[in-house]
């Protein structure tokens, strides 16, 4: 019985881990328009959030060519772009 319970532990452990490291293989991007009377022209800016310095193909490739699709006027950047640890900066391209 013992022997069960900890099989099955392991086997929700091992799914969890799965579907941790499939989620941050992937990111969106989600277009908005937003309208104000304050605003005079109309800007483009990318957000980037929670990617933890998870890189998104070979020095961040298939990010960059997101972002530069969506020509942004400016790229803002709230928080979690990286964790503890040893993190490779991006290059310039």
């Amino acid at each position: 019985m013992l022997l069960k319970i900890i099989i099955v532990i392991a086997c929700v452990i091992l799914v969890y881990i799965i579907w941790q490291w499939q989620e941050l293989k992937k990111f969106a991007r989600t277009d908005y328009e937003i309208k104000s009377g304050k605003v005079q022209r109309e800007y483009k800016a990318a957000v980037l959030a929670d990617l933890h310095g998870f890189q998104y193909g070979k020095d961040n490739a298939r990010l960059l060519d997101t972002i530069r699709s969506g020509q942004p006027d400016l790229i803002l950047i709230p928080g979690d772009m990286v964790v503890a640890g040893k993190v490779t900066p991006m290059r310039q391209r």
